[in-house]
């Protein structure tokens, strides 16, 4: 596990991001680039050529700005091209762009993906928002968590990542905390929206959950995802696509919601997608909704490490190298969005790998 306090500029912290990281990085791409070659049949450099020339850049232009300078510094630090380092925080938007004649959802190969929750808490309990991160077993050993503060602001962030990437999951000093679960390629995606990398660290920048959920609306969501919002007193998930934007919280349990990677709210479906979600998700949503029915009370830490470790189900939450779905979890991650924020993470299988408490 790689931690990484990074301070500056936006080009400087991408450059002791870079410098940091420099060989974990090149392995990174360099395996990325294996997928393209192999799985999608495609020549990695044409695809990373393309890039610039999509609206994928204008989107981060004009939404997240001094995130291209983190981009600039990441590749100078490293001794990548610039392409190289753009292009792999882009991976999930190339990943559909690549592989949507080959969609997961459609092609009978087994699915993998995240699980996740979230419990508004009362006065004397903190908004919970929790998910266990289920990913290529490649990943497991590479986790990074970033922290630091944007140039001029008094927010402090805390991402979790993987080298060379800009974030993925995290919670700033304010309280506003971000899961995110893939929804793979049955909803429509766009070439003018603004990646999943950007989006996080666009809303973990914000001050308060209005603001955050604001620029969540606002913007054009480049990939199809659910992204789960917390902040004091709120939690919601957003099932995002290209043109929907919708939310979903428990119908049975008010203050909660749960999710894992089939559309419960959105229909904005890719024309001849089969509607009929993966059955991995379904039973896995079943067992999050039945575990979180069997607690009245406000979550707790203890509570929510209990739920993410589960085994007993015929889909387990907590996932190992052995899963036959070929994932693991390689973040389990627990966020108290309160004013007073906490993150707990695990870098593996909650089972096996103790929590670490990462206070502001």
């Amino acid at each position: 596990m790689n931690t990484l306090k990074l301070y500056g500029t936006p080009q400087e912290r991408g450059r002791i991001h870079g410098e940091s990281l420099r060989d974990e990085i090149r392995e990174q791409i360099d395996w990325f680039r294996s997928l393209l070659n192999e799985y999608g049949q495609v020549n990695p450099d044409d695809i990373f050529s393309r890039v610039p020339g999509i609206g994928w850049l204008e989107a981060i232009e004009k939404w997240t700005p001094q995130l291209l300078e983190e981009i600039r510094g990441i590749a100078v630090g490293s001794g990548l091209p610039y392409l190289d380092i753009l292009s792999w925080n882009h991976c999930q938007e190339i990943f559909w762009a690549v592989f949507v004649d080959h969609s997961f959802s459609q092609s009978g190969d087994k699915l993998s993906g995240c699980s996740t929750l979230g419990d508004v808490g009362d006065s004397q309990h903190p908004t919970i928002l929790a998910q266990n991160a289920d990913t290529t077993i490649f990943w497991q050993g590479h986790q990074t968590l970033l922290r630091f503060c944007e140039t001029g602001s008094d927010v402090e962030e805390i991402l979790l990542s993987y080298p060379g990437l800009i974030g993925v999951y995290g919670l700033n000093s304010k309280g506003i905390g971000l899961c995110i679960n893939a929804m793979f390629y049955r909803l429509n995606n766009s070439l003018q929206g603004l990646g999943t990398p950007f989006i996080s660290r666009g809303v973990l920048a914000k001050r308060n959950y209005q603001e955050a959920e604001l620029f969540l609306r606002s913007v054009t969501h480049a990939s199809s995802n659910t992204l789960t919002l917390g902040g004091p007193g709120n939690v919601t998930a957003y099932e995002v696509s290209a043109n929907q934007i919708r939310p979903f919280r428990s119908p049975s349990q008010p203050g909660r919601t749960y999710h894992t990677n089939h559309e419960l709210v959105n229909d904005d479906f890719r024309p001849g997608v089969d509607h009929t979600p993966d059955s991995n998700s379904v039973d896995r949503i079943k067992v999050l909704e039945k575990r979180l029915e069997q607690i009245k009370d406000p979550l707790t830490v203890i509570d929510v490490k209990t739920i993410l470790s589960s085994h007993g189900e015929n889909a387990p939450l907590c996932r190992h190298e052995d899963d036959p779905y070929g994932s693991m979890t390689t973040y389990s991650i627990i966020m108290e969005c309160s004013n007073r924020p906490a993150l707990h993470v695990s870098f593996g299988p909650p089972c096996r790998e103790e929590y670490q408490t990462i206070e502001f």
